[in-house]
């Protein structure tokens, strides 16, 4: 099951935009995330803060979800899969990758990816500054845009929009952010899929557009 929202780049690049903030990438049967952050959680216990267990473990499962509805067998991640130095949850890591049958696991490597190439070979994860497919060129960063770059797609951003309700209330939801479309800067940012991760609030221009995961749905905004 691949339900959500289909997003189109400028090229005519496709992505399903799925409500759990992921996204399939229907052309080369992949599945798309940034900004995982697994072991965070464990460096804030270790440094005295109450941060509960569980946090990993609740991240794969909705990973492994994402994987069995949409069937791909090609896992990018769009950076910071794991947050900073080595820790015991690298081990849960560890398990659930062999668990997880893929053809094919890429890391685009983010400021936070800072193990060791041994255990990203232990993890059988490819990794890489640049991941070029089905139109989008895809790092880590935001980027300009530059000679061979398709549609550029990242993540680090954290991006979240505000929304205001009835009253004084308001939040700040995770979202995409489709910066500049059908332009030479245009930009597609993930929000963060790790369960243990902020938003950055962002002020979209009046062309941008947001998606939104909302329940059983993505909301378009704007645009």
């Amino acid at each position: 099951m691949r339900e959500g929202t289909v997003w189109q780049g400028g090229n005519g690049s496709t992505l399903i935009l799925r409500p759990d903030r992921s996204a399939f990438m229907p052309s080369e049967g992949a599945l798309l995330v940034a900004d995982v952050h697994l072991g965070k959680a464990g460096h804030f216990r270790r440094n005295g803060m109450a941060v509960p267990r569980g946090v990993n473990a609740a991240t794969l499962d909705r990973l492994s979800k994402a994987l069995r509805d949409t069937g791909a067998r090609t896992l990018v991640v769009l950076g910071d899969l794991f947050h900073s130095e080595r820790n015991a949850e690298w081990e849960g890591f560890i398990r659930w990758r062999e668990a997880t049958p893929l053809d094919r696991a890429v890391l685009v490597q983010g400021n936070h990816d800072v193990l060791a190439p041994s255990d990203w070979q232990a993890a059988g994860l490819e990794v890489t500054a640049r991941w070029d497919a089905g139109g989008l060129t895809c790092t880590h960063e935001p980027e300009d845009w530059r000679e061979g770059f398709g549609v550029h797609a990242c993540g680090h951003v954290h991006p979240g929009v505000r929304l205001q309700g009835a009253g004084r209330q308001a939040l700040t939801a995770a979202c995409w952010w489709h910066a500049a479309p059908n332009s030479p800067r245009e930009q597609l940012v993930f929000p963060a899929f790790g369960g243990f991760t902020g938003n950055h609030r962002i002020e979209p221009e009046a062309k941008d557009v947001v998606y939104i995961p909302a329940g059983q749905n993505v909301i378009r905004k704007g645009g």
